[in-house]
């Protein structure tokens, strides 16, 4: 009996509890809701939820920029404008501005999107993720060049942030100056690693390697044709060295062959970009100097640069990377201790961009 009048008690606390629950509390519990169906693609239900959290709290900000967002992604441009709007008014920040001027392009309004991110630059100046936006849209346009130049400014104003840098040598790989590619590429996986991307951009430098390794021209071709209003002696010069390379065999594939006859290419790969280097501090360094080859002659100075371009390419060439850390264990944790501590360089004073290199 006495168990019995503690649960019926306890019963209608709990009760009571749940009647004196504030709105606040419900909403926040219908923003829980909200987050689970973004997670899950389900957009549309996502804006219910957040409607029902704006219902019951009708000022906080959080919940009106989720149901932008939620109208965003589930292409509702021209309700992700009405309350990214809203949101922006009370709260000036970063995500609002690149939300509101994204929705805009989309909902065929460039000139209002572009407008939103300019300004956005007056509160956020030199920021690279609004070069980033700025960019993609223009590439939305199939404005390749354009696009380019807004990611490169990016690269000079925020040169830490890897965004830039990624949809770059994306850009270059298809186009005919690869060279660029190769180079930003290397920048960002340097800058971001160990994710979904410093994956594909191991695939994407391994490919253009492959194709340099097979084809003298290859730097030079692509499908996208840049202009070349201006001589860029950086870009020339590394096409003269990888020349230089070919015609005294160091990319023959005999040079690492297995004991099957295949070609052991991530090897081969190895073997070039050190030759390169080689080849660009008797040359070139001192007329081009940048951070990326000098925290490339640090690892060769310290004898790391095998383990650095097994390193690179070991998401593609798992197997033989797999193989040559087995015999070189010791040589790779040495690396990886050292790489941990001295990453590359990259801030306003040690960074390069195209533009440093034309004339």
């Amino acid at each position: 009996m006495f168990k019995q009048i503690l649960l019926t008690g306890f019963m209608a606390l709990t009760t009571l509890c749940a009647f004196a629950q504030t709105d606040a509390e419900k909403a926040s519990a219908e923003e829980r809701e909200a987050l689970k169906y973004m997670d899950a693609g389900n957009y549309e239900k996502a804006a219910a939820y957040y409607k029902n959290a704006l219902k019951l709290n009708p000022g906080d900000l959080k919940y009106q920029y989720g149901l932008a967002l939620a109208f965003y992604r589930a292409e509702n441009y021209p309700k992700a404008i009405e309350f990214a709007e809203k949101t922006l008014q009370n709260n000036p920040d970063l995500d609002c501005y690149r939300l509101l001027g994204n929705s805009y392009d989309l909902n065929n309004e460039y000139e209002k999107g572009m407008a939103v991110l300019q300004k956005a630059f007056e509160r956020f100046p030199g920021n690279g993720a609004l070069y980033l936006d700025m960019g993609v849209i223009e590439l939305i346009r199939n404005h390749p060049q354009t696009a380019i130049d807004h990611w490169e400014k990016g690269i000079k104003s925020d040169p830490s942030f890897a965004d830039n840098y990624f949809l770059a040598a994306q850009t270059y790989a298809g186009s005919d100056r690869k060279v660029w590619a190769l180079l930003y590429g290397e920048v960002f996986m340097n800058l971001e690693r160990g994710t979904a991307r410093w994956d594909t951009m191991s695939h994407l430098l391994y490919n253009l390697y492959n194709g340099l390794l097979t084809d003298s021209a290859y730097l030079q071709k692509g499908t996208l044709e840049l202009p070349r209003t201006k001589t860029n002696g950086f870009e020339q010069a590394h096409l003269r060295v990888f020349d230089i390379l070919r015609k005294n065999g160091m990319m023959n594939p005999d040079r690492a062959k297995k004991a099957d006859g295949a070609t052991n290419t991530l090897k081969l790969i190895g073997m070039v970009r050190k030759n390169f280097m080689e080849m660009w501090l008797q040359t070139f360094t001192l007329l081009y100097s940048n951070n990326l080859y000098a925290n490339l002659r640090q690892m060769m100075d310290k004898g790391y640069l095998d383990s650095y371009n097994n390193w690179m390419f070991s998401p593609v060439c798992t197997n033989d990377f797999l193989e040559w850390k087995a015999g070189n264990e010791a040589k790779y944790a040495d690396f990886i201790n050292w790489f941990l501590e001295n990453p590359l360089k990259v801030d306003v004073e040690s960074y390069f961009v195209r533009q440093q290199y034309e004339k």
